[in-house]
């Protein structure tokens, strides 16, 4: 079960690759997947909470230091379970920067924006 489940997540992983020549789409997709981080996250918070009173405000507040809390927590996750990223192009960045893929930092984070929400 597990090897067929792994079969088609490589099918459909691999019809959407973006070709080469799709520089305008490989750039969308490429934030697109960056948005989820956290220092695409927190800036954003800021900015809301500089422009924003009341509810809104504080809620950019909550919202930010939460942020920061689960990041710590991944991290730390992240040094106990030592689980290697994948191998591949895509996430080079990722595996530069932080060699562990477990627990992912952006389901961890949707997870808890969603609960806070």
């Amino acid at each position: 079960m597990i090897n067929k489940l792994y079969e088609i997540d490589i099918s459909i992983s691999q019809k959407l690759l973006l070709d080469e020549k799709q520089k305008i789409l490989r750039i969308f997709a490429s934030l697109f997947a960056h948005s989820g981080d956290s220092w695409f996250i927190l800036p954003a918070l800021f900015i809301i909470w500089l422009i924003t009173d009341g509810t809104t405000h504080r809620y950019s507040a909550l919202f930010a230091g939460a942020v920061v809390v689960q990041a710590i927590l991944v991290i730390l996750l992240k040094q106990v379970i030592k689980r290697r990223r994948p191998e591949g192009r895509w996430g080079s960045v990722y595996r530069n920067s932080d060699p562990h893929s477990f627990p992912s930092g952006h389901a961890v984070r949707v997870a808890m924006m969603a609960v806070i929400a």
